[in-house]
This record gives structure tokens, sequence and C-alpha cells, in this order.
């Protein structure tokens, strides 16, 4: 279950196949948006969920939990498992409410209401007590995608000790994968691919691009995305063409062929300051086998290591970003020594076949899948 349809089938729709095939029935849960008809096409049920990924009227809110038990019920739900903050609170609530015998909470990061704006402090004043208190009724299990964050909710007694866990984001090694570049001709590609946030760094690539043009370096500049109205922090349209027309950086808006993208560029850069959990982006890009560029963050760190596969930087740092761009576009045996090490730690670490076998373990343990 999710507020945004984008989550389930991007993120959970592998797990979701693994469950059925171990003879789980499966049903997502969300609002109608433009991928559930993929979800139902990829033969599972789906209910839709009534809820505003950003509302906050607490009448609105109430019915929302409301619709969300009565779904619960008539789907007689043995197992429920959330998604994001939102979800996870008014899912564990739900969930009591409806006596759902197995609860599994997923943060794939702090998100919007973790950061440092007014709003995000006056809205977690009411938001992490409400938490505790769901999920500690709902007696679920909580999984975080750093050790960080696991850590930081279990300190705010948020999640209990023994109710809180880390499995690392995914992804797939045999889709992503290093491909020949013989025919990609022109300078050198700096890729980035995130929902267009301001907290995402893109305004901090887009002067970095700048600043390599001054230096002379030759260099495009792309950036995959589009903005995301649901969420504060979205970059409106206007400042996207304002930035993109004198050409420096390409917006290439939203994509469905990032292995074609990964394919074509050689280094992959994610300048957040966002309360990531482990970017899907930065997976990616490392299964590709490209040299990585991110930010000093958590979910960051666990995929770059800083002079092995890429460069850690200082979150908002434009000089660190532009040094760390021309350093790896200035010496091509370096981008491709970190190259391989990114995809030996993605297969190692992060092939998702092996993070799915961690989430099939919990259904394991709650005797909702038999045990091999």
């Amino acid at each position: 279950m999710s507020h945004w349809d984008w989550v389930l089938f991007n993120y959970w729709l592998r797990l979701a196949q693994r469950l059925r095939d171990l003879g789980c029935d499966i049903t997502f849960i969300c609002p109608r948006g433009e991928y559930v008809p993929q979800l139902r096409e990829a033969g599972f049920a789906w209910r839709e969920w009534s809820v505003s990924r950003k509302g906050l009227n607490p009448h609105s809110e109430f019915r929302s939990v409301v619709h969300l038990a009565k779904i619960y019920r008539a789907c007689r739900v043995e197992a429920a498992h959330h998604f994001t903050l939102k979800p996870i609170l008014y899912g564990s609530l739900a969930a009591r409410v409806s006596r759902v015998p197995a609860v599994f909470n997923m943060f794939s990061g702090l998100g919007y209401i973790f950061s440092n704006t007014l709003r995000a402090r006056a809205i977690r004043a009411v938001v992490i007590p409400a938490l505790g208190v769901a999920l500690r009724l709902s007696n679920g299990f909580t999984h975080f995608e750093t050790a960080e964050d696991c850590e930081r909710f279990i300190r705010l007694r948020i999640v209990p000790s023994n109710r809180g866990g880390v499995v690392p984001g995914s992804v797939a090694t045999n889709f992503f994968r290093p491909e020949p570049r013989d025919d990609v001709k022109g300078p050198p590609i700096v890729l980035m691919g995130a929902r267009l946030l301001w907290k995402k760094g893109v305004r901090e690539l887009v002067d970095a691009a700048h600043l390599l043009k001054a230096r002379g370096l030759a260099a495009r500049v792309q950036i995959a995305g589009t903005p995301d109205p649901g969420n504060p922090g979205s970059i409106p349209l206007e400042r996207l063409e304002a930035w993109g027309s004198d050409g420096t950086t390409e917006f290439l808006g939203h994509r469905t062929d990032m292995r074609e993208l990964f394919r074509a560029a050689s280094i992959a850069a994610l300048p957040t300051s966002y309360n990531e959990g482990v970017p899907r982006f930065l997976l990616e890009g490392a299964a590709a086998g490209l040299p990585l560029v991110a930010s000093d963050l958590p979910g960051c760190r666990t995929v770059v290591r800083d002079g092995e596969n890429g460069f850690i930087i200082a979150p908002g740092d434009v000089q660190a970003l532009t040094h760390a761009l021309a350093t790896l576009l200035g010496d091509s045996d370096l981008r491709r020594r970190m190259g391989r090490a990114s995809r030996r730690i993605a297969v190692e670490e992060f092939d998702d076949d092996q993070i799915l076998e961690r989430y099939i373990d919990l259904y394991r343990q709650h005797g909702l899948v038999a045990s091999t």
C-alpha cells in the first residue's frame, strides 16, 4: 500500500511478483493514477484508496484512515506492507483497527518532513509522536534502507529496537549493466536522474555545468526527470525552462529508457540534499558501470565509496561538485577504474534477487510464505 501508484510500480512490483510466485494473493492499494492500469495488467488486484499526498486537513485525513480500514477488512488482509511516511502512519492505524495480523513498514528515506523548513518542523512535531503510537499499536516491523535512519528512529523512540531493521535498496544488475560505448560520439556526458525538486541538487548541477563550461571543459550535462507537484519542494516549470534556455544543461523530461541514457553517459551525478534512502539512480548508475558523484548523506554513502567508485561531496557545495566532475572528465582511465568498482559493488551488495530474498525472509518469519 502506498499513497502514490508510481512508488508501487517502480519500486515494489517485483516483490509482489515474487510473493505471488510463492503462493501469496496480492492486492495493490493506492489512489488512482497513471500506473494503476500497468499494475492491473501485471495481473494484480487493485483497490482505490482515497488519500491526498500532501493534504493536512484533519477531517479528510481521518476519513482516509477509516477508508483504508474498510479496505483491509473487506480484503481480509493477513499482512499489510506500507511504503513511505503517510501510508505507514495511516496504514498502521488502519491495520490495528482491522486486526491485521502482520504489518511491515518501509522507509526508503525520511523525506520532506525531516527537512529543516519551518513547515516541515511544524508537521514533524505532530507526526513523530503520532507515528510512534501507531507503530507500537500495530506491533509491526519497520525497515529502513540505511542504518543511520534506523538508529535515528530507535533513538527518537519511534520504533522499538527489536522491531526495526535495515534492508538496502536494490537494482536489477542483469538489466542495468555496462554496455559497449564505441558508437557514442561527442564529449563525455554527466547524467543526473531524479524528481526535479529543489533539494535534489538540480540547481547545484546547473551551476556546476556553467562553471565547467567557463573552464573550457568539454562535457554535456543532462538531467532526466520531471517536477513533482505533489511535493512542496517541486521546482516550477518556468524555472526549469529558464535554466535550459542557454543549452548548458539539457533537461530531458520523463524518460523510460534510462538504460540507454546510462550507456551513453560517462558519469552519474546526484548532488542531493534531500533526505534520501538509497537513491535508485545511483544504484542503476553503479550497475551500469559508471563513476558516481554524490552528496555526503547516508543513502549516497551506502553506494558511493569516496575515492573508490566516485567522489562524495558536501551537500550544496557547487565548487566541490565542479571539482569532482572536472577530475573525472579530465581522466578517462580514472573513469574506467571507478566504473569497474561501481559495477562490482552493485553486483555484490545490491543485486535485486539478493535483496528480494531478504524481504521474503520477513514473510517467512511470520508464516506467510512456506520455508524452503
